[in-house]
């Protein structure tokens, strides 16, 4: 089959979106299958195919001075329709599929009208929540303009043969906020490859202050946004702090609130335990010298970094939110614990800190867990059915 993986973000990119594409079209090429790249490029000003060097130039959206919730609404709609001009440019009738990783790319190929390629959609957000989130915090923000969003992710959603997501929390969001019906929707976890992920794990990792051997080390992985929660994984050790102070723990990431971390870290004198190490490339190496993987995050749906830490067969505690309940069994492979919750969250810290037999009999059931579940070769042999079906239904159509 010669498919076509799209998405409307900008690729190459940091995220799981793009960690997913690349992952599928390893998988789906190691079963004999060509697959192409779609997305903007990382300046959103041409739509290209990545890996066949196919670029097309788009009109710039015109700067305008308007409220957050009015122009993330005319942007979204001026990039949108550029991305679909620049698509029809393109040959996208010489594929058997096109699998669109967003409901704004399903929505843009769907008005192509395409006469051969079928179409599937995989979400791996809502964008109505998360727009709602980053852009209509402010009171006076016109709930109207959230209305184009839900319209948009409904149409999206609608567009193709079926449309994928990871767990069932993110089923019902469709169902119940967007209206997407449920026949439209159906439920695959993401794969991973594990042998790669593996052999990157073995490997040395790079430069590192050195932590004395008695001291256990926590760690998390991830952007260093308000949305990841790390404000109350840094509060929870200080109250940790005042029960043992036998640890440290390394943030490893980047992002906006980076600063603020940092003097959080300062003012609860905890500036010789904490440790930024900011973006790295030996994550897998690093997470195989921690003793407890840590994710206070207010928002999610499957996280690649619970993912690595079982394959790293850590012990994880987990905010309770999004997919993750349907990733970790509580008590069993991680803890969950209440959103926003320090002093829950210090609680587990502290039992698993001094639980040494009960910490490693987690990780090894984490690890157990992952190789099974999240086999990258299972997952492929569970979306190919699907195009199969998809092509099938849209000769039948044609």
């Amino acid at each position: 089959m010669k498919i076509l993986l799209a998405t409307y973000w900008a690729i190459p990119h940091l995220g799981g979106v793009w960690n997913y594409m690349i992952q599928l079209r390893k998988g789906l090429e190691a079963q004999g299958h060509e697959v192409d790249l779609m997305g903007f490029n990382t300046q959103n000003r041409h739509v290209i195919i990545i890996n066949k060097d196919i670029s097309i130039p788009i009109t710039t959206f015109p700067h305008t001075e308007l409220p957050p919730d009015e122009l993330i609404v005319k942007y979204t709609a001026y990039q949108s329709k550029e991305y679909e001009k620049a698509a029809a440019q393109m040959d996208l009738e010489a594929y058997h599929i096109i699998h669109a990783q967003d409901v704004i790319a399903a929505r843009a190929i769907d008005h192509l009208k395409l006469k051969h390629p079928a179409l599937i959609t995989t979400i791996h957000g809502s964008l109505t929540k998360e727009i709602k989130e980053q852009f209509f915090q402010d009171p006076s923000s016109k709930l109207e303009n959230l209305s184009y969003f839900k319209n948009l992710e409904y149409i999206g959603g609608m567009a193709g043969y079926t449309t994928i997501v990871a767990n069932e929390w993110m089923k019902n969001i469709l169902c119940n906020d967007i209206h997407i019906e449920s026949h439209q929707l159906t439920v695959l976890h993401y794969g991973f490859d594990i042998d790669d992920f593996l052999l990157r794990a073995a490997k040395p990792a790079n430069h590192i202050r050195k932590r004395k051997k008695r001291q256990k080390l926590f760690i998390y992985t991830g952007r260093l946004i308000k949305a990841k929660g790390v404000q109350y994984l840094i509060t929870a050790l200080s109250y940790l702090k005042e029960q043992n102070n036998d640890w440290v723990c390394w943030i490893i990431g980047d992002g906006e609130e980076k600063q603020h971390l940092q003097k959080l870290t300062n003012d609860y004198h905890l500036r010789n335990q904490i440790l930024f190490l900011g973006e790295r490339n030996d994550v897998p190496s690093l997470l195989q010298q921690a003793d407890l993987f840590i994710l206070p995050t207010l928002s999610e749906n499957q996280p690649l970094s619970i993912i690595e830490a079982q394959l790293s067969g850590l012990a994880i505690i987990a905010s309770d939110v999004g997919g993750i309940p349907e990733m970790i069994e509580d008590g069993v492979t991680g803890f969950i614990t209440p959103i926003g919750d320090s002093k829950k969250l210090a609680e587990k810290m502290a039992f698993l800190l001094h639980e040494d037999m009960v910490r490693r009999s987690i990780g090894t059931k984490a690890f157990e867990f992952a190789t099974s579940h999240w086999s990258l070769a299972n997952a492929i042999k569970l979306v190919l059915p699907l195009y199969h079906q998809a092509i099938q239904k849209k000769q039948m159509n044609n």
